[in-house]
């Protein structure tokens, strides 16, 4: 979760994959995933972070 997410005690996020606002606890960092599927979203998503997030549905 980025520190402005935190700071407003943000309980939903933005998926970079699917542009969907899903719960928190849906949802995990870009670094979290393997670094070929990393390369892969970055590769087809664009500009994206270490504190960017996914969706659960789009980690698959």
């Amino acid at each position: 979760m980025s520190d402005e997410q935190e700071k407003k005690g943000a309980k939903t996020a933005h998926c970079v994959v699917c542009g969907r606002s899903l719960p928190i606890r849906q949802m995990h960092e870009i670094h979290e995933l393997r670094p070929a599927l990393q390369a892969m979203i970055a590769e087809q998503v664009g500009d994206i972070d270490d504190q960017s997030l996914i969706c659960e549905r789009d980690e698959r």
